[in-house]
């Protein structure tokens, strides 16, 4: 299956789009995340609003947030930008890769 099929698609959207209910649900989780995380925010993002990237960066101790200047797909969208942030966090050391 790919990821870009239109059923699939239309699923995922469907969850994204009700985050916010989900994460009363998950509250709790977060916290306990000690794996460090990079959160990259996509600006123009119809799809996945801020307050879902904003809940993860305020709750999960290890984390850090950028925010890159695209929409949903922002690999393809900005793929310099999006590959700078995920080279830039490995290199520094908060993933390590062993």
């Amino acid at each position: 299956m790919n990821a870009y099929d239109p059923g699939r698609f239309a699923e995922s959207a469907r969850f994204a789009r009700c985050y916010p209910e989900q994460n009363k649900a998950v509250q709790e989780f977060p916290p306990s995340v000690r794996v460090p995380a990079l959160i990259l925010v996509r600006e123009h993002d119809d799809l996945v609003s801020w307050s879902n990237n904003q809940f993860l960066a305020d709750t999960m101790p290890n984390s850090v947030a950028h925010r890159l200047n695209a929409g949903h797909f922002a690999w393809e969208e900005a793929p310099g930008q999006y590959g700078q942030q995920v080279s830039e966090w490995i290199a520094g050391g908060r993933f390590p890769l062993s």
